[in-house]
């Protein structure tokens, strides 16, 4: 995806106010969904529960982030 960005994911709670599209994996293992973000004054972002559980990532992991 040529509009997005890598991220790491640094803290899974309530997301933020901003949604966007998130990915992770390659072929067969590939999932995404939209969520609610905020950036992390640390590196890295802040993801919703459920998008954290739908795509199957923990902190640390890194996805794909595509803005609304």
């Amino acid at each position: 995806m040529r509009e997005s960005t890598r991220e790491t994911v640094g803290e899974i709670g309530d997301g933020g106010r901003t949604k966007a599209l998130l990915a992770t994996g390659r072929l067969t293992q590939f999932r995404a969904c939209f969520a609610t973000v905020k950036r992390l004054a640390k590196n890295g972002l802040c993801i919703d529960r459920g998008a954290a559980k739908l795509l199957g990532v923990d902190v640390g992991d890194e996805i794909l982030i595509v803005g609304r």
